[in-house]
């Protein structure tokens, strides 16, 4: 099943097929132009979800993203992304993994 979640400027795609039994996976792309900006997935260590653009290589168009550069309200929409998705697992799974 695919999800799709639009934000202000940027919206967040996640594949079913890509999560893994107990955690998700979600792709963050630009709106304007479909530039995947980083993925969200679950950081045991922190024990929460977080980003990362390390990811740099864009499948979707086969070229290198060098610079990515996020505003206050991209980095907090991201940010709040992240804590819905900590707070959904850990009801879900009693405190975490």
């Amino acid at each position: 099943m695919k999800e799709k979640i639009e934000g202000k400027y940027i919206y967040f795609f996640h594949d079913t097929e890509d999560d893994n039994p107990k955690t998700q996976v979600w792709e963050i792309f630009s709106k304007d132009d479909n530039t995947w900006l980083g993925r969200i997935k679950w950081f045991a260590r922190w024990r929460c979800y977080a980003w990362s653009s390390t990811y740099l290589l864009e499948e979707q168009h086969g070229r290198f993203v060098s610079d990515i550069v996020f505003e206050k309200d991209c980095t907090r929409e991201i940010a709040d992304f992240c804590d819905k998705l900590t707070i959904t697992h850990r009801q879900n799974t009693n405190g975490g993994v």
